[in-house]
């Protein structure tokens, strides 16, 4: 929305952004059920990243301030982790 770049109309390796976003979703599911399974800790950052080109600049590579806010999310997201230890 900030740039006004569409990812899911992007070309990549011959699909589409919105192809390649189901891909990585699928992944992403199976990543969630894997660490329920195991019960490991998982910081899901597909959920609680909001979804800008202000954050990535492609379908997996976050900017600066995308960056930031993934540091934010992980160190909430630590903080009950490592007091359980």
């Amino acid at each position: 929305p900030i740039t006004g770049a569409d990812f899911a109309r992007m070309e990549v390796r011959g699909a589409s952004g919105f192809q390649l976003g189901a891909v990585i979703g699928l992944f992403n599911d199976i990543t969630r059920d894997v660490a329920a399974l195991h019960a490991v800790p998982l910081i899901d950052l597909a959920l609680h990243m909001e979804r800008s080109s202000a954050l990535f600049y492609d379908h997996f590579h976050y900017t600066v301030d995308g960056s930031q806010r993934a540091a934010q999310i992980i160190g909430e997201a630590l903080k009950p982790v490592i007091a359980s230890f």
